[in-house]
């Protein structure tokens, strides 16, 4: 981990909380319309959640400044810590137990090393975070 992963790591540590990031990967048969996941990656690290302010929604469409209000979405910061997990559209994160799926995400990347990930997450369909069959 490089220093500046280490000071975000330990700055969003102290208001943040553990995560388990995860990438899931699958195959679908057409024929029985049936997903079948392969590999699952997993890797710990900790995210810190801030509100959806009134400036922040305001950005975006009516639909996603009504999920941000009532919490069926949110922003973290996911420090990237010592994690390959790619923290891109369609990782899980699962904090409190609770699972989450990412919909866009902002590497801090200031030397082509990211350091932290802005992320906007939204409930998952997936009550934990699969395991590999």
């Amino acid at each position: 981990m490089t220093p500046y992963q280490q000071d975000a790591y330990d700055m969003i540590s102290e208001g943040g909380s553990p995560v388990t990031l995860a990438r899931v990967s699958s195959t679908y048969s057409p024929g029985s319309g049936e997903t079948t996941v392969t590999t699952v990656t997993t890797e710990d690290t900790v995210a810190v959640s801030f509100p959806g302010t009134k400036n922040r929604r305001d950005v975006f469409d009516i639909e996603i400044q009504d999920a941000l209000r009532v919490g069926t979405m949110r922003y973290y910061l996911i420090a990237r810590g010592d994690t390959s997990v790619l923290v891109a559209p369609g990782t899980l994160m699962q904090v409190n137990g609770k699972v989450w799926e990412v919909k866009g995400t902002t590497p801090l990347s200031p030397d082509g090393t990211d350091i932290y990930y802005a992320t906007v997450v939204t409930e998952s369909s997936y009550a934990t975070i699969p395991v590999t069959p």
